[in-house]
Formats: C-alpha cells, structure tokens, sequence
C-alpha cells in the first residue's frame, strides 16, 4: 500500500511540475500559539500538528535549515541532555498508539547534517486549522509522510522543516493540498525567551494578508547554504537619548570605532556592510564580533551566563536598536524588547576568546576560530517581520509583521509572484464628494418627517375619539334628565288634594281612568 501510495505521489510530482497553478485551491493555515500536547500536561507554544492514526497533538516549530520534519520519541528524554527535557520537546511520539506507523529505514534524509540519534518512518501527518475557540479544529491530513522520531540528542527534536527542500512542502503540493510551493509566516512572541504573549501563524500555499504591510522587499534563496534565507545589513544603528555620546551612533561607523579598520571583522563583506541568515534555530542576533563590541562599549553590556549566549545589560537602560537592510527595509527594538526583565539583551556575545571585554580597545581581534559560524538575525529579529516563501521561485520576502492583527485572512498565493498587503478599498468619487453624507441626511430627515406625520395623525384621531365620547355622554345625560323630570310630574299630579281635573282636550298627555 505505501510503494503505490509513493508511486501516486511521484506521478503527482511530474503532474504538478506541467500544469499551471490552481489558483482557486485555498491555503492551509495553521497558528502558533501554546497547548498541551502528546507526553506532558505543559503547554508549549509551536505549530499546532499532528503525528499518528489517532493524530497525537504535537506543538512544532519551524525550521529554516531543517527540511525533514522531526519529533521526540517517549524514551527521547531518558537519553537527552537537553534542559527541561519534558517541557521542552514540543510533544513526543509513540509508535505503538498509531494504526498507520510503518517503518522507512530505506529512507535517504535531504538533511545532510542530521545530529541525535533516531529513526525514519512514514505516517499520517495532520495540520490542523482552528480559527474561533470554540469551534473544533478542521484537519489537513497527508499521508505516507516522512518522519525522523529521535530518541536521543541535545537539540530540541520538535521541528518542521521549512529549508529550500522542504519535504512537508513538497507533499502539500503533490497531495494536492496547496495550489504552490508558498509557505509564510509570523514567528509571534509568545514563547518563554521572547518574553511576549502575541501569537504566531503559517499559511501553507498563501499568505495572511491582513498580517503584514507597506513595502514587501524581494530576496533570493541560497540554496548552497545550510541556512537559504541570506540578507545584507546594511547599518546597525543605537540609540540612547539619556546619553549625549550615544544618539543614533551607527555601530558600523568606522571613522568611529577604529577596531573596523580590519576587513576579516566583516567576513564576506565590507567594512559598511555583513550578510546575514534568517534562522528560526537561534534567538540573538549574532554580529560580527566587532560590531558586538560596539554595542557593549556605549551600553555598558557583559556577557553573561545565558544558555543562548545573549549578553546582560545594566540597568537603567533607555535605548533603541535599528537594523537596516541594505534595501532600506528596517526593523527597530525599543528598550523594552532590548533589555527583558531578567536584563538579558538579544544580542549573543562576541565569540573570540576575549569575549567577555568590551570594546575599549582600539584594536580587531577577529583570528581563529571568531567567525567560525555565519551572522545571524534570529527570532528575535522575525518576531517583527513577515517572511513569505516561494520554493517555485526560490525567491523570499520581507514586510513588517503587524504583530496584533485583529483578523485572520488567509489568500492563496501562486508561485512567481509578489504577494500584497491587504488595503482599505479606497472610496468612490460618490463618497468622496460627500454625496453619501446627503443621502444620510435625506434619510435621516425623511425618517423624521414620517414620525412627525404619524406623530400628528395619533393627536388627530385621539381627539376625534374624544369628542365622540363626549357627545355620547351628553346624549345619555340628556335622555337620562327627560326620563327624571315625567317622574317627577307623575308623582306631584298624585299627590295634590282635591277632585281630579280633565284634561284638556289640547294637551298631548293621556289621562288614567
């Protein structure tokens, strides 16, 4: 049954590679938030997804550099030296609860640089979509998915892999589950580092419109790199109005900082400007270590003992930090998400073996192994910025994250393109002109004119009715006092003494024998 599934799969591959883009096929959102999931009653925030047939709920989190999806196994933590093991695995696996487990130990992984210890198998993978809380969560389901289940390692095991050669990608589209290659994303902030309570998002297949605006800026993938999502920074630049010396000082000024005279402090670049990876592995942005040593020397900042590496910085501290890419596109830290209650800031420490100086030295100690590793800008970096991705392409964007979006609006995106915010329609000459205020107004006024009239013709009838009542009432009074006044002649033609008289033969009364 799995040779014929793969081998449906394959012809869906060389289907998809012919035929246009099914623009109409709606995109797979899932959200990023905390839950509990498979293995620990902890919440742990990642993608909500699922492993097995009964789906076991797993909290993953996405990788750049990973293109296999990988989860911890039950035994992952006996074997593992990873910090708070059990919280921290964003769920486990067990093999023997799911009806669809089958193992793939011919399986040829598209990570090369594969780290732990664990094994390959093929099953039911779930997406899950879940807009309002309390509605149920729909499911995305592919089958005969590719699996790493780790049972052993240092590194957190819970990820979905989103590098150029994505596999979860890749069987969206043959699966026919996504119209493209396009995958975006909103990191969020509500994981334990960044210390924030704002939610994340994917959109397989599309982008959320409404999660992202302004200028979208156009990059290109590297795909002979670990880490695909290269970019160019252009400036670093503080900002710290308590301080004379330290107002929007570029931390890559070398007319400034003479420790930049040295080229090797900017590896694959100049002194103006260093390339970069996006990465979801790490939280600080990782500088050349020149630029580090900058920072610290105006900011006071050491390092510290941070299992990330990221430095501490004294308190009172009242700063900015704007990163500049060299397209213009420019992310800006208040001191808030600079400095976190525990005083650490984003920023990991210089690498070389004097690391824990400052800057005061004039002098570049950038030798051996200092720049052993590329530069990055982590998560701390994405938990402003929208990435969008176009493995059609291989082509990546940039926008700023509107980080409290009010609305989920999920749209496809097709391959080969730019994606657009979304925008207020713009009004029509009608309502510009302020046409659409007099016909408010005419409504408004009509409506008024109708209850005046309503109004009127009420008082109208109320007093028709009234007048009525009073003659009704005359009427019965009158017939009432006739009918009063016969009796009382009856009764005094009785009672007078003396013979009774005839009546005239003129009177219109009738006499009694």
């Amino acid at each position: 049954m799995a040779a014929f599934t793969r081998a449906v799969l394959a012809l869906g591959a060389l289907a998809q590679s012919v035929a246009a883009f099914n623009c109409s096929m709606p995109p797979v959102y899932v959200d990023i938030h905390k839950r509990i999931v498979h293995g620990t009653d902890i919440f742990q925030y990642g993608s909500f997804m699922g492993v097995g047939s009964p789906g076991q709920n797993q909290s993953l989190f996405p990788s750049l550099r990973n293109n296999e999806t990988s989860v911890a196994s039950v035994v992952f933590c006996d074997n593992s030296n990873l910090t708070d093991c059990r919280i921290n695995t964003h769920g486990n696996y067990d093999s023997e609860a799911s009806s669809t487990f089958e193992n793939a130990t011919d399986y040829v992984s598209l990570d090369h640089d594969e780290d732990g210890e664990g094994n390959h198998i093929r099953e039911e993978f779930h997406l899950y979509t879940h807009f309002f809380e309390p509605d149920p969560a729909s499911a995305t389901v592919l089958e005969d998915f590719p699996v790493r289940v780790m049972t052993a390692g240092s590194r957190n095991p819970g990820v979905y892999g989103m590098g150029s050669s994505s596999t979860l990608m890749s069987h969206l589209v043959t699966q026919n589950r996504i119209a493209s290659h396009t995958w975006s994303l909103y990191v969020g902030a509500g994981f334990d580092r960044a210390g924030g309570m704002i939610n994340g998002s994917n959109t397989f297949g599309g982008v959320d419109v409404g999660r992202f605006e302004g200028t979208v800026y156009n990059y290109t993938m590297d795909l002979n790199h670990a880490d695909p999502f290269p970019v160019r920074v252009k400036d670093v630049r503080l900002d710290m109005p308590s301080s004379d010396g330290a107002r929007n000082v570029s931390l890559l000024d070398a007319s400034r900082f003479p420790n930049l005279d040295d080229d090797a402090a900017f590896e694959g670049g100049s002194r103006t400007s260093f390339e970069a990876r996006l990465s979801t592995d790490v939280f600080p942005f990782v500088f050349p270590d020149e630029v580090t040593r900058n920072f610290m020397q105006l900011t006071g900042a050491e390092a510290s003992e941070a299992e990330d590496g990221s430095l501490r910085i004294p308190d009172p501290f009242n700063g900015t930090l704007a990163i500049e890419l060299d397209d213009g596109f420019t992310v800006t830290l208040t001191a808030a998400q600079l400095r976190n209650v525990s005083d650490l800031a984003p920023i990991r420490a210089p690498r070389s073996a004097d690391a824990s100086s400052s800057s005061s030295s004039n002098s570049s100690s950038a030798s051996g192994d200092a720049y052993a590793e590329p530069f990055y800008l982590g998560l701390a970096y994405l938990a402003h910025v929208y990435l969008m991705a176009d493995y059609d392409a291989y082509a990546f964007h940039l926008a700023a994250a509107i980080v409290e979006n009010r609305f989920v609006t999920p749209r496809t995106w097709c391959g080969k393109t730019t994606p657009v915010a979304y925008s207020v329609p713009a009004p029509g000459s009608f309502v510009a002109n302020g046409m659409i205020g007099a016909v408010i107004g005419g409504v408004v006024g009509g409506l008024g004119l109708v209850a005046l009239v309503i109004t009127l013709f009420v008082v109208f009838k109320r007093r028709q009715y009234r007048k009525r009542e009073r003659m009704v009432e005359e009427a019965r009074a009158a017939r009432t006092g006739a009918k009063m006044a016969q009796f009382v002649v009856d009764e005094s033609e009785q009672g007078s003494p003396g013979p009774a008289k005839a009546p005239k033969a003129s009177s219109g009364w009738l006499w009694r024998r």
